[in-house]
């Protein structure tokens, strides 16, 4: 019922058109100065499919005629509004007057005709608009055939436009190589294949009007994609500054005739999206560059520092959770836990690349290649890198030194060590200063471990008495010295015990030493251990009045300058 209305108000309207269009043909039906004759195109409400595209073809036609009339009209009124100002400064009377007279009235009634022109040019368009809206819902469409037809006419524009770019190249060799006339033939030829290629676009967008109006009637949501496709395609026409605009408007109007506002502004919004979507995948999908004839995108590129990037962190969240997970078991030392955590992070490190490896497309072989070219710079600029790398090796499974010790590498490096890594190991000194030593170091130097196998040491403490003073009453004072301080981490067994022996008979005086050993954690602080055993046997030493020596030199005179002798003898002592 609701077509049979619809076709009645089509053929009511059509013809109210006929008969204006008839009016306004038969008012046009001279030439013009330049002998076109104006033909009025009579529309009649399309039955099928073809009649249907047949339509909207005009409805192009239409839209690029009225603006070249625009286009012509503005023209001649710069030319009368010329020949107007020529016939006002040229006396009354003359012969060229006259002619001027008689050119300016032949323009002003071809202006009066194209005006006329453009006025039944836009009823046509408004009227073509309104009959392709309403007799979308009517028309039998071929979808199928509709594709068919499109695909085969997408190829032949592709075609066409290799063919533009192959006489492009022709065209520029030829004017490397400086031949004769060589610009006209391909000038023809070019502008052969643009109006080619133009009726082919042309013969597109009509193609995928069909599809637009086909899914317009089922109310589907790839109206919208058509309706982009469209766009796409008249933007590469000839006159695609007045297509676009005409035809994009009648599109709309389409959709929210069908749709409604609301949902027509839905729709192009999702499909807005879906474009900024696809564009950007097109763009991080471009190549930037390529590893063995494979192209490298944005997007791999990104996927690869992804994958680095949660690798890292896995790995150090692996390092953590092992940490806390054996920190509470004996059997494991504080050094088994930084191999196996460091084992773990380096696995998780190495899968990772090797994950990013098989993203990036590039193949092992490829790998050992590099490996075999990379051997030589190891063994000039990279050997120190590697040395250190496999000297971190040795370290960890080897466990000379582990997490914890208190190392000592030479008189003012001394240290815990704080961390081992596969190249480095930071050992935290006295001063709570981290220091950062290359493991070569480690293996190549010697290095003394203050706590391999236990927290006992012996510390040496020098001190001098005067000459005179007995050897065995200041070695038995400062051993009572030791005994009485009651220090808890004053360590004695049967064979580490406290002994204090006579090294030598120096110049200003005796000189002895006291070996005492020392457990835990005060023997990782030897300046101050020295200091209170120093101040033990100073106080010791004092309290009997024995005296600790200055240095002493004698001096012999072997003669005298005569000058100084008179003053030398007389002057009192």
């Amino acid at each position: 019922m609701l077509k049979s209305l619809l076709l009645i108000l089509f053929l009511s309207v059509l013809g109210a058109t006929t008969s204006y269009s008839n009016t306004v043909a038969h008012t046009q039906s001279t030439k013009t100065e330049s002998g076109t004759l104006w033909n009025i195109r009579t529309s009649q409400a399309p039955i099928d499919m073809n009649g249907y595209k047949k339509l909207f073809v005009d409805y192009m036609d239409d839209s690029i005629e009225r603006s070249n009339l625009s286009k012509i009209l503005e023209k001649k009124k710069i030319k009368l509004k010329t020949i107007e100002n020529e016939i006002n400064n040229t006396k009354n009377g003359t012969a060229s007057v006259s002619a001027l007279q008689n050119q300016f009235d032949i323009l002003e009634t071809e202006k009066k005709q194209i005006k006329k022109r453009i006025d039944t040019v836009a009823y046509q368009i408004k009227k073509s608009s309104f009959v392709l809206t309403y007799a979308a819902m009517m028309i039998q469409f071929d979808k199928k055939s509709s594709q068919k037809v499109l695909k085969s006419l997408l190829e032949k524009a592709a075609s066409i436009r290799k063919d533009i770019n192959q006489l492009k190249v022709d065209h520029r060799g030829k004017k490397l190589a400086e031949e004769q006339n060589s610009s006209t033939p391909t000038t023809s030829k070019m502008i052969e294949y643009r109006n080619q290629l133009n009726q082919t676009i042309k013969s597109i967008v009509s193609n995928q009007f069909m599809l637009f109006a086909e899914a317009l009637q089922f109310k589907e949501d790839s109206v919208f994609h058509y309706e982009e496709e469209i766009e796409n395609q008249i933007s590469s026409m000839q006159y695609a500054s007045v297509l676009d605009p005409s035809v994009m408007s009648l599109l709309k109007q389409m959709e929210k005739e069908y749709f409604g506002n609301i949902a027509t502004v839905e729709g192009s919004v999702y499909q807005e999206f879906k474009n900024i979507l696809l564009v950007s995948w097109n763009y991080v999908n471009k190549a930037l560059f390529s590893i063995n004839g494979k192209p490298i995108s944005l997007l791999k590129l990104s996927i690869v520092v992804l994958i680095f990037f949660i690798a890292f962190i896995l790995g150090g969240a692996y390092k953590v959770k092992m940490h806390k997970m054996t920190i509470n078991r004996k059997s494991l030392t504080s050094s088994r836990r930084t191999i196996l955590a460091n084992i773990g992070y380096y696995t998780i490190i190495l899968t990772a690349f090797m994950i990013s490896l098989n993203i990036l497309g590039v193949n092992l072989s490829s790998i050992a290649l590099l490996a075999s070219a990379l051997s030589v710079g190891i063994g000039f600029g990279l050997q120190n890198i590697v040395a250190n790398f496999i000297s971190g090796l040795i370290l960890m499974f080897e466990r000379s030194i582990k997490v914890g010790d208190y190392v000592q590498l030479d008189d003012s490096l001394q240290g815990h060590i704080v961390d081992m890594r596969m190249r480095t190991t930071t050992i935290n000194t006295n001063k709570n200063i981290d220091v950062i030593i290359p493991n070569q170091n480690f293996t190549q130097n010697q290095v003394v471990n203050w706590t391999m196998n236990d927290d006992v040491r012996r510390f040496d403490i020098p001190f001098s008495v005067k000459y005179g003073t007995g050897a065995e009453e200041v070695m038995k004072l400062v051993e009572e010295a030791v005994k009485e301080s009651e220090y808890d981490d004053i360590y004695s067994t049967p064979q580490r015990h406290t002994r204090v022996v006579m090294t030598a008979m120096a110049d200003s005086g005796v000189n002895f030493e006291l070996f005492v050993w020392i457990k835990g954690k005060e023997m990782l602080y030897p300046k101050r251990t020295v200091s209170r055993f120093l101040i033990l046997i100073y106080n010791k030493l004092n309290e009997n009045n024995i005296e600790i020596p200055y240095p002493q030199q004698d001096l012999h005179i072997r003669s005298i300058d005569d000058t100084i002798k008179i003053p030398f003898s007389t002057q009192k002592l």
